[in-house]
């Protein structure tokens, strides 16, 4: 596992574990009409089951996308083709209209490191063309157009808190289509599985706070998580509950069922999203205005929008491929998604997604983030450029 100088993700800290009274998940996933999961990926494929779709049905996806968006929706018995995204993330509106056929049922559209596409135009296409529209919210905490919040335009909406929030799982599905119907099939914790959350969550406080009394606690439950693996491996069986995990992109259709964890929904509700909101922004229009010295680097949106709360900051280093590789070496969480393309996907068809693919790098600008944070984030950047080596 990689060490890092700048904290990868927000911190999770005690107080976000106490019992208070419940707050609202954030809007416009407060709603009864939303179901908890454990990875936004479950929601998407319990969401294509509630369309209804019948066998055979093509889902139009972008070319540029993270492998855990499109294997939920073969998984659900969809076929996927491909829609062209040009270098600045912008759908090719002409290919996606000339790629809608009689088996066209649905367009899938991804909400970019929480930056709005055009929704309202696309919204208005499916509409004509008699298409769900299913909406990806995977990047976005908080988010609108000048029509409405980002996940109300549609049919069904999916978010990943856990990408945004200090969480160890979490996701949610969103119906807003009245006429789908939805209900997430009961599946109640072994005692097992409730004692892996329990220590997922103390490691992820260990490993972020630096509580000694979070190692403490991680330390006792690693006996008996030990104990029980000892046991499986000797049976030839493991069970369920210890091959759910929180990483990785692949997609288990085993545990598509399991629930957003107690403890994970606890935090959501703890947690202010008003106050990671505003720390994100602040956090992302102070690097990109640090960045503008740096003439080999872009930034993906030197603007934010009032409406935007950015995921990540991502750029564009053109003369360096995989450009990441370098950051993470020196301590820096830069991230990409060249690693986790779609084995479906016919790369050759589309050179823009593949340029996305070699040279976008995500930066973080997560809540707790500091200005010192941010100040050796730009000195580990010049220092990779400098290095003629990268």
């Amino acid at each position: 596992m990689d060490r890092f100088l700048i904290p990868k993700d927000p911190r999770l800290t005690w107080s976000a574990l106490l019992p208070r009274p419940r707050g609202p998940c954030p809007s416009p996933a407060n709603s009864n009409r939303a179901s908890h999961l454990y990875w936004a990926r479950n929601a998407l494929y319990h969401g294509v089951i509630a369309l209804g779709l019948p066998p055979g049905a093509i889902i139009l996806a972008p070319a540029y996308h993270c492998a855990s968006a499109i294997d939920p929706l073969l998984q659900a018995g969809a076929q996927v083709r491909y829609y062209k995204v040009g270098q600045d993330g912008s759908i090719d509106l002409s290919d996606l209209e000339a790629k809608i056929n009689g088996q066209t049922k649905a367009l899938l559209v991804i909400h970019y490191f929480g930056f709005p596409q055009p929704i309202s135009r696309l919204r208005a296409l499916c509409q004509a063309r008699q298409l769900y529209l299913i909406e990806d919210c995977a990047h976005v905490l908080s988010g609108s157009t000048e029509d409405g919040p980002l996940g109300t335009f549609g049919d069904i909406s999916v978010f990943s808190w856990r990408k945004l929030l200090p969480l160890y799982d979490g996701g949610q599905l969103l119906i807003n289509n009245p006429s789908l119907a939805f209900c997430l099939p009961e599946k109640s914790a072994s005692l097992l599985y409730r004692a892996k959350e329990a220590k997922g969550v103390v490691d992820k406080l260990a490993e972020e706070s630096g509580s000694r009394a979070a190692h403490v606690i991680s330390a006792v439950l690693r006996i008996p998580s030990t104990l029980i693996r000892t046991v499986s491996g000797w049976l030839g069986r493991t069970p369920e509950a210890l091959v759910i995990n929180n990483y990785g992109s692949s997609f288990d259709r085993t545990s598509v069922d399991v629930p957003m964890s107690q403890w994970s929904q606890r935090i959501l509700s703890n947690v202010s999203i008003p106050t990671a909101v505003a720390r994100r922004r602040s956090n992302y229009l102070e690097l990109v205005k640090r960045l503008e010295n740096l003439r080999a680097v872009t930034c993906f949106h030197p603007q934010l929008a009032g409406g935007v709360c950015p995921w990540v900051c991502p750029v564009t280093v053109p003369a360096r491929r995989d450009f990441h590789v370098s950051l993470r070496r020196r301590g820096l969480p830069a991230a990409t998604w060249g690693g986790v393309i779609h084995h479906t996907l016919p790369l050759e068809e589309f050179p823009d997604a593949r340029d996305l693919y070699d040279h976008l790098v995500f930066l973080p600008v997560h809540q707790d983030l500091e200005s010192e944070d941010l100040t050796l984030m730009v000195r580990i950047i010049s220092e990779a450029l400098a290095d003629p080596t990268t």
